[in-house]
């Protein structure tokens, strides 16, 4: 996933979350509680961005970003 398609499925997935929270489960939960789900949600996304995880790996030593990208190639 590139960032462009996580800040797409972001802003989509918050305003569907929204929807269906309001139809079906604001009577039992405020609205304050989609919002904890959406934030889950994205940072759910944001893991699964490529770039950081090869960042990540590179910070605790377990490969080169340089590296990497020779193996994908």
């Amino acid at each position: 996933m590139e960032l462009g398609d996580i800040i797409f499925y972001s802003i989509g997935a918050l305003t569907l979350l929204l929807l269906i929270w309001l139809w079906f489960i604001e009577s039992f939960i405020p609205l304050w509680g989609a919002w904890v789900v959406w934030i889950a949600l994205t940072i759910y996304l944001i893991s699964q961005y490529q770039g950081f995880r090869e960042k990540r790996r590179a910070e605790h030593g377990k490969g080169s970003l340089e590296g990497s990208r020779q193996k994908l190639r």
